[in-house]
């Protein structure tokens, strides 16, 4: 795949590899078009969509990433340090932290393996 191929160059990134794509539909004559992405595709592909728009005219992903805003992690540090801020209800649904951080150290396998050795896969 041409993901496994590229991902080999040091400083080449995500947001790299969605302008590689662009530029790619630019020289096979695509104005606009649509996306699909699985795995880190889905990453790369939603890029694609967010800084592109325009060019964008649907997206497919298979896997949902999302990231964490800072105040949004600080806001979780301080719940699970100080539990009564929240209502009861609300703390027994977002935590124990350390019980879903295990989990997903437990089930991501596949996603670090596709980050760290995709062609062996």
């Amino acid at each position: 795949m041409l993901t496994e191929i590229i991902f080999v160059f040091e400083g080449f990134n995500a947001r790299a590899a969605a302008r590689v794509f662009l530029t790619l539909m630019d020289r096979l004559g695509h104005k606009t078009f649509y996306v699909q992405g699985g795995d880190w595709g889905s990453y790369i592909s939603s890029l694609m969509a967010r800084y592109y728009p325009p060019r964008i005219r649907g997206l497919h992903v298979n896997m949902y990433f999302f990231m964490l805003r800072p105040w949004e992690l600080f806001k979780g540090i301080l719940i699970a340090l100080f539990p009564f801020l929240v209502r009861k209800e609300e703390y027994r649904m977002a935590f124990p932290l350390k019980k879903k951080i295990a989990m997903i150290l437990q089930e991501s396998g596949y996603f670090h393996m596709q980050a760290t050795k995709p062609d062996t896969l």
